[in-house]
């Protein structure tokens, strides 16, 4: 084999690697952000709770939020659409909201994310949130 294909062979086994490996962590971030998720920001939290739950749904592709009022049942404010991960990036592209939200409709919102334990930090990059999410155990 001459030196040029087996460079050429091993430059291109490494750009694979590499892609693979890529697409191998986006996954892991995704699977790991599956599930339900309860608002928790320690300085918001209590008073929150009191009046109001707030719930961030994460499938595969898609998300959800919702403000529900446990006092009275019912969806007080909710958005949804679809969501994708690329280097500790979340983003939210909103496609459904409710009335009082539907000037966030066709809106891109960018985090940087980590999840430690059971807690989802939030920091926005084209926004000014920041916020905690702590993973619910749906198997009671």
């Amino acid at each position: 084999m001459s030196r040029t294909l087996y460079l050429s062979f091993l430059i291109t086994l490494l750009i694979v690697t590499y892609a693979l490996s890529k697409t191998e962590k986006q996954r892991y971030q995704s699977a790991a952000l599956i599930g339900t998720w309860q608002y928790c920001n320690p300085e918001q939290y209590s008073a929150l709770k009191k009046q109001k739950i707030r719930e961030k749904i994460i499938t595969k592709n898609n998300f959800s939020v919702f403000d529900i009022d446990y006092k009275k049942r019912h969806i007080i404010s909710g958005a949804k659409g679809k969501y994708s991960v690329n280097n500790n990036v979340y983003i939210e592209n909103i496609n459904t909201t409710t009335n009082d939200s539907v000037n966030q409709i066709d809106s891109e919102l960018s985090y940087t994310f980590k999840i430690v334990n059971n807690l989802l930090y939030l920091e926005g990059i084209n926004n000014n949130c920041t916020e905690i999410w702590e993973k619910v155990n749906s198997q009671k």
